[in-house]
């Protein structure tokens, strides 16, 4: 029981963390549009067993935009599927003006990841009530 309420604490306190990281950063985004310029193929690791992994090909859009005070910048979006951007592609997309480089596709986007492992935490704090 002890284990259920160290693994709720871990799972809920650091996503909570991270959430609450991340919309303070998204708090001042701004949305913009810009252009596709390249892509950057890349691949992602997936455990497909106990000792076997699957490479997912990934592409990496790399996106010329301008800011809101007019300053022109090159940026990386986050990994997508292989072949949903093509260049000179126009997308829309958030970035912090403190930090342009960094970029988000939606405000949603920033929650999916992080989501499950506070479900997880919840489920834990769950169980140990019904198990009282």
């Amino acid at each position: 029981m002890a284990a259920l309420v160290v693994i709720g604490v871990i799972l809920c306190g650091g996503s909570l963390f991270v959430l609450i990281r991340r919309a303070l950063l998204l708090r001042e985004a701004v949305q913009a549009s810009g252009v596709v310029i390249g892509l950057q193929p890349t691949y992602e690791t997936h455990l497909a067993g106990l000792f076997h992994h699957t490479h997912v090909p990934r592409d990496v859009p790399i996106v010329r935009f301008r800011t809101a005070d007019g300053g022109e910048v090159v940026a990386k979006l986050p990994p997508t599927s292989a072949g949903e951007y093509v260049s000179g592609q126009p997308v829309s997309f958030f970035y912090n003006p403190r930090n342009p480089q960094h970029l988000v596709k939606s405000r949603a986007a920033q929650w999916v990841d992080v989501l499950p492992f506070f479900l997880v935490g919840v489920v834990c704090f769950i169980s140990l009530i019904w198990l009282q």
